[in-house]
This record gives C-alpha cells, structure tokens and sequence, in this order.
C-alpha cells in the first residue's frame, strides 16, 4: 500500500469517518501508540496540528509521524489485529482547512505583488503567523490583504495531487519541495502551485475571510499574525463590540472615535505637563520642609546634616529620587538624605550623597540586604528595595540606614 492510500486525508479532506486495521499497539509513558494499516488522522507536520477524535472508545490525544509512519496516542490500548472505527474533530478538521488555505492564498498574494517569500508558518489555536523575508509597509500589507479576500470570493477550486517529476518540473511552484519523493501539490486555480501535505477545502469560498491583525518585525523579516473563517468572524466581532463601547462611553458615533481618541490624547498631554510643573513644585516645598526640620544624622563635612527620613506622600520611586535629590542640591541642604517610602508591594530607598565618606550605593546595599532586599547605585546616588512585609516598612528601613550611616560618623 503507498503512502498516498495509508493517509486517507491526502485525497478527502472531508473525510471523518474511516474504518483501519491496528498493526500495532504499545503502551508509552501513560499513553499507547497506534498504528493503522490506514488512518485519516492528519499527523502534526508543515506548520499544521495534528487531528482529534476517536478510534474506537479510545481518544486520540495526539498524532505524530515516527519512522515514515503515523503513529496515534490514544488514552487506552487497541487490539492488534482487529478493525477499529476512527472519527475525526470535524470541527477542529475544518478550522485548520480554513486557515492553511487561506496562508496559501495570503502567501501567495505578497509573493505576486511585491516579490515577498513566506519563510515561516504557524498554525497555532489561536492565531496563525507566517514570516516574511522582507517588511512591508502596512499599506502593502492592507493591499495584499484585499488581493487575497478577492481571491476567496471568487470562490476559485483547490485541489490536490500527487505529481510525478515530469509535471513537477513544469509548475510555476512559489516553492521547492521539501521531499524528492510523493510530492503533493496544492493548486488554487489560477493563482498559486505550492508544495503542500496539509488538508485543504475544495473551494477557496470555504475559507470565508482573511483578516490581518498584526506585523512586527524580526530578523530583517516580518512576522503577519491573522486570522481566517470563523476566527475571523469572532475577532471582528470582538473588536467591532469594543470599538461601539468605546464610541458609547466617549458619547461620539463610531466615525467620530478617531478624532474623540486624538482630543482625549492631547488633552493628556496637556495635563501631564500640567501635572509635571506641580510634581516639580510640590517636591522643591517637601525638600524645603525636610531640610528645615531635620536633625543631622551625622557628620558636617561641607555645612550641611546627613538626613534620613521615612516619608508617607510619596508613592513612587522616581518622585523619591526627585526628593532626595532636591534635599541634597538646595542651598544649605543635606550633604546625605537617604529617604525610604512604601511604594506599592514594596520599600523604596534613595540615597544621595555629598559627603566623600559615603557611597551611595554601598549604604544602599548594606541596608536593603538586612530586610531581603537589593539594590546599588555609585558613590553619588544608590537606590533599591525590599518586599514590603510584616517587620519590613519604609520606618524600619531608615532605622537599618541609620545603623549604617552611624557607623560612617
């Protein structure tokens, strides 16, 4: 029997429903392994997933392709010998027909427009990607998009054939063979010859809709993400659902989006500047307010305290490091502040310093490693911090660079 008539799936792909002869059957790592005298089970291979289903009263779990030969991993074992009924998922069967086809089609669209060859293939169970050996502009992408769909609506036949080297040697194929024997050919009528074993509709209709979701670039190449049939149709939904609700919650029609976006984002702007001035300005009257009531921790090397404080109206690192940094640059500041606060999950600690008998960065790390913490920094400026836990608080951290600092002193 050739390979052609052992892979019923080669020449029906509609075909769900078979009966096989199991010529073997062995147990492996929880599972058993298979094999038909003919199956219809398609194994994973070319970017495709395998089929699912039944043999029998057994599942098919996986299908894969061990020594030339299909193997199936079912949930319980099949006698050998003896005929069994296999059942394919003619939902999950369908689904990727639709997307294979329609990766032929979007392939073969770039390759006649622009010369773009697909280098790589993806069926996964959500989306499908193929890489491009080049990075078209997003309005190539969107042309080569409506080439496509207007090749599904034409509804043109597909089918697919064993070739002999002869005709091979004749095809206009997009790409050459991986194998030197039982090559199949994929023939859209009229626009495309690939070498292909996955299973496929007989019509390009079938495929319903190509939709393009996503580009980005990799490896002086591009990676398409997209969609076809019905997982077109569910993300189109889901995003025409979520553009009406952002159009209902904005109080604008769906036209209008665009431009309501655009006034949201420079009205941002604006009060991010806004609020950048005030931050600023909030900071320079904590800064004031900390150096005109803080006692010195410690030496005065160039006329100012070494300061340490837990603060409570900070909740951000970098608003922290503004401060510290404030306090130590005024007039008469700190010639060290080291500053901690409880910043979300965890204790957040800057210290700044003036003072050429202290390293920033070594205070930071000896202080941050007495609570599980890390952190480090240079001789000027160290930051890190630690899990904000039971015992653990911006309080406890400044009593640990109080210790440090006192042993500088």
């Amino acid at each position: 029997m050739s390979l052609a008539e052992k892979r019923l799936y080669y020449h029906d792909s509609y075909c769900t429903r078979f009966t096989g002869v199991v010529t073997s059957c062995r147990e492996a790592e929880g599972r058993w392994l298979v094999r038909l005298d003919q199956t219809a089970f398609y194994p994973t291979s070319g970017g495709q997933p395998h089929d699912t289903g039944r043999l029998g009263d057994a599942r098919v779990l996986d299908v894969f392709v061990e020594n030339g030969e299909v193997v199936h991993a079912t949930d319980r074992p099949l006698p050998e010998g003896e005929a069994v009924e296999g059942e394919i998922d003619w939902v999950r069967r369908h689904d990727f027909m639709q997307q294979h086809c329609g990766q032929h089609v979007l392939s073969a669209s770039f390759e006649q427009l622009y010369g773009m060859d697909t280098v790589g293939f993806h069926l996964g169970a959500e989306w499908v990607t193929v890489d491009l050996d080049a990075e078209p502009t997003w309005d190539q992408v969107a042309e080569a998009e409506r080439l496509a769909n207007q090749v599904v609506w034409e509804d043109r036949p597909v089918y697919a054939r064993f070739v002999t080297k002869e005709e091979l040697a004749a095809l206009p194929l997009r790409r050459a063979p991986k194998v030197n024997e039982d090559v199949r050919v994929v023939t859209i009528e009229g626009f495309d010859h690939n070498p292909c074993g996955g299973t496929h509709p007989h019509r390009t209709g079938e495929i319903g809709l190509i939709k393009v979701v996503k580009t980005e670039r990799m490896r002086g190449g591009t990676r398409l993400t997209f969609v076809c049939g019905k997982r077109a149709l569910r993300v189109v939904q889901a995003r025409f659902e979520a553009v009406n609700e952002l159009a209902r919650r904005l109080s604008v029609s769906v036209e209008d989006l665009p431009a309501a976006v655009e006034k949201l984002s420079q009205e941002a702007q604006g009060a991010q500047k806004r609020m950048r001035v005030l931050q600023d300005q909030w900071l320079d009257l904590r800064a004031e307010a900390l150096v005109r009531r803080a006692a010195p921790e410690g030496g005065d090397v160039q006329g100012g305290p070494w300061i340490c404080d837990a603060v409570e109206d900070v909740d951000t690192a970098d608003a922290l490091r503004g401060l510290a940094q404030r306090v130590t640059g005024r007039e008469g500041g700190a010639t060290v502040c080291a500053l901690a606060a409880d910043t979300g999950e965890r204790v957040s600690l800057v210290v700044v310093s003036r003072d050429p008998r202290v390293d920033a960065g070594t205070v930071v790390r000896a202080a941050l490693a007495a609570h599980a913490g890390r952190g480090g920094g240079n001789a000027k400026q160290g930051q890190g911090s630690a899990p904000l836990v039971p015992g653990t608080d911006a309080s406890t951290v400044c009593e640990t660079v109080r210790r440090v600092l006192a042993s500088l002193a």
